[in-house]
């Protein structure tokens, strides 16, 4: 007969503290898993969001600019002719070619419309504006035939006037017609019957149009008010 030998494991008993840490940490795992699952939750929103995100910082606020966009162009400053007109005949001169000669001026605050004749081709007559120390591209004239033969009785010599004279002929002009809160609207240069003559306007609330007339030189030959 074969003796049954029957062995006695020992009983591994856990004890309290043991099963509270087994706790412990199935809690802090569970945390965590939280934790992962709520970050890339935050993750995903984020990322949806940023298109939209964009598209506003694109939209931005009414009247905002952006801190990367390029500045804006400064403001050209614009003359004040009544005050120094002595740049025109450079200008005019440097952009068109000399001899620089005319058939109408006129002479605003802040700019000069001038028609001239080409320099390089004297049948052809051309439109310019002057402002801001810049000359415009010309601006082609038409002219008939019969216009075209009493050309040279009409053209003037734009380099010939006395631009030094313009702030006197304008404060001349409000004295001698005493318009009641005159202003100088403009002065208009032209060939008169023998001579060249510069007219300054002035209007005000009760009257249209008064003027005085200067020569080139800047000496008042009449006035009318």
């Amino acid at each position: 007969m074969t003796q049954q030998i029957l062995h006695h494991y020992p009983v591994i008993h856990v004890p309290p503290a043991a099963a509270g840490k087994r706790g412990l940490i199935v809690a802090v795992a569970v945390a965590v898993g939280l934790m992962v699952a709520l970050g890339s939750a935050f993750v995903v929103f984020l990322v949806s969001s940023a298109p939209a995100q964009s598209g506003r910082a694109a939209q931005g606020t009414p009247g905002a600019q952006s801190p990367f966009a390029s500045p804006p162009a400064p403001a050209v400053p614009s003359e004040e002719l009544f005050k120094d007109a002595t740049s025109i005949p450079k200008q005019l001169s440097a952009a068109i070619g000399t001899p620089l000669k005319g058939i109408e001026m006129e002479i605003y605050p802040d700019h000069v419309s001038l028609k001239a004749q080409d320099p390089k081709n004297p049948t052809h007559m051309d439109e310019y504006t002057y402002r801001a120390g810049q000359v415009s591209a010309p601006t082609p004239i038409s002219m008939s035939g019969g216009e075209l033969r009493r050309l040279d009785s009409k053209l003037f010599d734009v380099n010939a006037i006395d631009y030094g004279k313009v702030p006197f002929m304008v404060q001349d002009t409000l004295n001698v017609v005493s318009v009641e809160d005159g202003k100088v609207i403009y002065l208009f240069i032209e060939m008169g019957g023998k001579e060249p003559f510069i007219r300054v306007y002035v209007t005000g609330p009760r009257v249209s149009a008064a003027y005085a007339e200067y020569s080139f030189k800047g000496e008042r030959l009449r006035f009318s008010k």
